[in-house]
């Protein structure tokens, strides 16, 4: 499996105008906001969004005292937005890196003070799922802090009569979709599973995006000394 598929697919949303969630926009995120941001940005000096989109969220956590960002990005069409709007705000100590896990291998340990992985580890391979979630916390500084939002799991049955989004199971709880994006149906219990080795729980919540009706999952984690 490759992502050339999901490539295309966001170069295209990403060239659409008003494309992408614009986090002032969306109410229950505007309320957490302040929240996440002092969690992410407290006492950072390097932070890392993977899979930034048009990197809306990580201009928003570098108009803190943040001295620099990287961001990891699969669409060029995504970089080329992130470019326009950091220069519109004035912000350079931006680094934008185009690829996938493989460009977070070439950091060093603990190089970051916090992470961000908003809508990406459920729509990436498992296999790379786990790596980057590996390669998160190798990453980040002792007690670095790491953002993670999923998708809201969803009830095998609704998924399997929905054939109009997703086309087939390709592994137990992980589907391709019709677009060509994937999608695995992980559960709160699995992914707590997956990090508890790793990571310390900080706080957990949920955000009700109104305009698609649609609710996201996301914890705030703290790696473990």
């Amino acid at each position: 499996m490759d992502y050339e598929s999901t490539k295309k697919f966001w170069n295209i949303m990403f060239s659409k105008k008003n494309s992408g969630v614009n986090i002032n926009e969306e109410d229950d995120l505007l309320k957490k906001l302040k929240l996440i941001k002092l969690f992410l940005t407290e006492n950072c000096e390097k932070i890392l969004d993977y899979g930034f989109g048009t990197g809306s969220f990580l201009i928003e956590m570098m108009t803190s005292d943040i001295k620099e960002g990287y961001g990891i990005e699969l669409s060029e069409k995504g970089i080329e937005i992130c470019e326009e709007n950091a220069f519109k705000k004035s912000i350079k100590n931006l680094n934008l890196l185009l690829g996938g896990v493989e460009k977070i291998q070439d950091f060093s340990n603990e190089f970051f003070d916090s992470v961000i992985i908003s809508n990406v580890l459920d729509n990436i391979t498992l296999c790379d799922s786990k790596k980057l979630l590996e390669e998160a916390h190798r990453t980040l500084k002792i007690n670095g802090k790491l953002y993670v939002k999923l998708n809201d799991y969803i009830n095998d049955e609704k998924i399997l009569k929905n054939t109009s989004i997703f086309e087939k199971e390709i592994e137990e709880d992980f589907y391709l979709e019709t677009s060509g994006l994937y999608f695995w149906n992980i559960s709160d219990e699995k992914f707590e599973d997956l990090i508890k080795d790793k990571f310390t729980v900080e706080d957990k919540f949920k955000i009700h995006f109104k305009k698609h009706d649609a609710y996201n999952r996301v914890w705030l984690l703290k790696k473990q000394a």
